[in-house]
């Protein structure tokens, strides 16, 4: 196991084991057994990753029902996408040398996943949750370039996908700091099956035709067993 695996493990222990021994000294909380009741939904909104603050590259969002006060249903959608689209051009002592080359690159995810929670401690400040179910991934790469190349004009071309399926797990904790508001910090880890398809194409061009072309393509398959370290984010019950 790698040193921040080992880390993040540790850190969520001690958060969960605080969590647990203040919970187990604390009498019932009204918000937190209003926020369990049957039936009820909420919002999830991820804010921090391995206990580091991040660039915003995608949208996420989990809704949570309650079908218990002791378990739920959560279903999580996440959206990522980069897309590229510009011309560059190489310059000696602020002089055009090459022609504009256009870079392009499209990168783009979806990922779903259903959990069903058992919450310990529901009706308290702080309380323990355990999730498990099936996820999915989907992801679509393609890039355009030419690179600079002295007296040889090439284009290449690399297009991959990637469709993951697994069961996804989680263990953390949930802490309310208002009415309707909480925190939580969960350890994550999947294990599953992944195919990935890759696809590359060199094209070499004279005098405005191509003159030469290669291609190949692979595929690659693989179970899997990750762990996605420590999140941390904010619940909103509606």
């Amino acid at each position: 196991m790698r040193t921040n695996q080992i880390c993040t493990l540790t850190l969520l222990a001690g958060f969960v084991l605080a969590g647990s021994a203040a919970a187990q000294g604390e009498d019932s909380f009204a918000p937190a057994t209003d926020a369990h009741r049957p039936g009820r939904w909420s919002m999830q909104f991820q804010l921090v990753e391995n206990f580091q603050f991040r660039a915003f590259e995608g949208a996420g969002l989990a809704m949570t029902r309650n079908a218990g006060a002791n378990s739920a249903w959560r279903f999580g959608v996440t959206l990522n996408g980069d897309f590229l689209d510009q011309d560059r051009t190489t310059t000696i002592d602020s002089i055009v040398t090459d022609a504009a080359r256009p870079d392009d690159a499209h990168r783009y995810s979806v990922g779903l996943d259903l959990l069903h929670l058992r919450r310990f401690h529901p009706s308290r400040r702080v309380g323990l949750e355990l999730g498990i179910g099936p996820s999915m991934n989907l992801l679509r790469y393609q890039n355009q370039y030419e690179p600079d190349l002295p007296g040889i004009r090439r284009q290449l071309e690399s297009r991959a996908s990637s469709s993951t399926y697994g069961l996804t797990g989680h263990l953390g904790v949930e802490v309310f700091l208002a009415r309707a508001v909480s925190v939580h910090a969960h350890y994550g880890a999947q294990a599953g099956y992944q195919q990935t398809t890759t696809y590359w194409r060199a094209t070499d061009i004279s005098d405005g035709a191509a003159s030469s072309v290669s291609d190949f393509e692979t595929q690659e398959r693989r179970w899997f067993l990750n762990n996605w370290g420590v999140s941390m984010g904010i619940s909103v019950y509606l």
